[in-house]
């Protein structure tokens, strides 16, 4: 199969992947216990009031037209009014979808200059494998709002050194107000220069992002290590040293080039599992994010935000895949076959 037949065919079958997941969060939405109309009007509502409601939401109609509408909403952008808080819920994800994909943004940079650093030292220094080791281990087994609510205790409640809650402080937007661009404070405050901004946003990020990005650097440095590991004892790499080769020159040209190829791969699952919406860590936090949003949209049924969000999660996800497929084709001809 050609690289370019490859490419098409990947991107053809992310649609269907999109619709499989929508369908999926469709009916059990459905089938999950408890429904809007009772969050929204109580148990003991007036049957008249419930019969109104039930029109204006849409949820009279039968389920597969409720099902269509569902779908053209989601190809479409548009998804409708929260039930909770009788708005368009775009009004209400954008903002946070903004704050998690900036929390993303920053652990993902942590997570893979750490993983990075572990995998290369762990490959020249024996001694330092063994603790490398314990690392990946250590990552796997703390929990995440542990690790948050440690950081927390430490750095904002003792030392006092950073917040340790929210996106931004209120009162630093009132004195110097931002014009959105790109939804992500640090990137629109930089835009336009304004430094008191820039700087509180980013003392608000620095606890989540390093929860995020050493739970995550685990997996990834382990993974980045085994595969150096192998590809420093291959027959090739024996051949280069008997060469002459500088071993510095190997390390980065033979092994980290060669173990790149399945490190992208789990790079790029963790991201988007951070992009939709890493739950814990934003309710540490008290991050306004796409976690955070899906929660509070379940516990009160609010069909409409829910399904948002889900969409939102299942276009970032096989996005996500589909470029990391397309990445890992370029590197490694392969995998087209």
């Amino acid at each position: 199969m050609s690289l370019a037949r490859y490419i098409i065919t990947r991107i053809a079958t992310a649609p269907l992947l999109v619709i499989i997941l929508l369908t999926i969060t469709f009916i059990v939405l459905r089938v999950l216990p408890g429904n809007p109309i009772t969050v929204i009007l109580g148990p003991k509502a007036n049957p008249e009031f419930v019969k109104q409601l039930e029109h204006e939401l849409g949820l009279d109609k039968p389920l597969w037209l409720q099902y269509i509408d569902f779908l053209v909403d989601a190809f479409t952008g548009h998804f409708g009014i929260s039930y909770r808080w009788r708005i368009p819920v775009s009004e209400l994800i954008w903002p946070r979808v903004a704050a998690t994909v900036e929390l993303t943004l920053y652990s993902s940079i942590i997570a893979i200059i750490l993983a990075l650093v572990i995998a290369l030292l762990s490959a020249k220094f024996k001694i330092f494998d063994r603790l490398a080791r314990f690392y990946t281990v250590a990552t796997y087994a703390i929990p995440v709002f542990w690790l948050g609510l440690i950081l927390q205790l430490i750095f904002g409640v003792y030392l006092k050194w950073f917040p340790t809650s929210g996106r931004i402080d209120p009162e630093v937007l009132i004195m110097h107000p931002l014009h959105p661009i790109t939804g992500l404070l640090t990137i629109d405050a930089l835009i336009e220069g304004n430094w008191p901004v820039f700087i509180n946003a980013l003392e608000h990020l620095i606890l989540p992002s390093i929860t995020l990005g050493f739970v995550i650097s685990g997996v990834m440095s382990r993974t980045l290590r085994q595969a150096m590991m192998e590809a420093l004892f291959s027959d090739y790499v024996r051949a280069a040293r008997a060469r002459g080769i500088p071993e510095k020159r190997i390390l980065i040209n033979y092994g980290l080039r060669n173990a790149i190829i399945p490190f992208i791969i789990i790079a790029g699952l963790q991201i988007a599992l951070l992009l939709g919406g890493a739950v814990l860590t934003e309710s540490t936090f008290g991050w306004p994010g796409l976690g955070t949003f899906l929660v509070e949209s379940i516990l009160a049924r609010d069909y409409n935000a829910v399904q948002a969000a889900i969409v939102i999660y299942a276009f970032i996800v096989v996005i996500v895949n589909t470029v990391v497929d397309i990445i890992y084709s370029l590197i490694d001809p392969r995998v087209r076959y």
